[in-house]
């Protein structure tokens, strides 16, 4: 007198109606139950995120964007990783911001897609950016200027500093670039 039954052998994701009768040895059978459906999982994963691409955008930020990627039935959600720690998980987007990052610094990039069901895609290569610099040198000082001829002027100051390196000076004249 068993009272369960796995059915196997179905097809992905598809909807199956079933009743039950009792019956005895001697052939009677009730009638049927109310009918139960059941559908069975979904277990396909999206395909990988393909050309994900950094681009710094400033000091503190990178946008990402990426291809969409193909499911059986659909997308649903992205995840986002930076340097292997899941930083967002979106929608059905195929671009973010990753913003409040620290300047001058590289970052890498990964990206998975993700089902309704709770399937995801292995991460896509990773893409790196790094962010801008956007700290300005240090105001020269100690300007000097010494006329040398009737027809020259010597200029000197002291050398700025930099977060990174100063790497040209701007001289103006009366406010025109020399």
């Amino acid at each position: 007198n068993v009272t369960s039954y796995s059915n196997t052998g179905l097809a992905l994701v598809t909807s199956y109606n079933y009743t039950v009768a009792a019956c005895d040895a001697a052939g009677n059978c009730s009638a049927q139950s109310a009918q139960v459906t059941a559908q069975t999982l979904d277990v396909t994963a999206p395909s990988v995120p393909a050309g994900l691409v950094a681009s710094p955008v400033s000091a503190s930020q990178v946008d990402l964007s990426w291809n969409a990627a193909a499911d059986n039935l659909a997308v649903t959600a992205y995840k986002v990783y930076r340097g292997g720690s899941l930083v967002a998980t979106l929608g059905n987007v195929t671009s973010y911001s990753d913003s409040g990052l620290q300047e001058i610094t590289s970052y890498s990039y990964a990206v998975s897609a993700c089902d309704a069901a709770g399937n995801c895609s292995a991460k896509s290569v990773a893409a790196s950016a790094k962010t801008l610099d956007a700290t300005a040198p240090t105001v020269p000082a100690g300007l000097v200027a010494t006329a040398i001829s009737p027809s020259k002027i010597s200029l000197s100051w002291l050398a700025s500093t930099d977060n990174v390196a100063v790497t040209t000076y701007k001289l103006k004249r009366g406010g025109v670039l020399l």
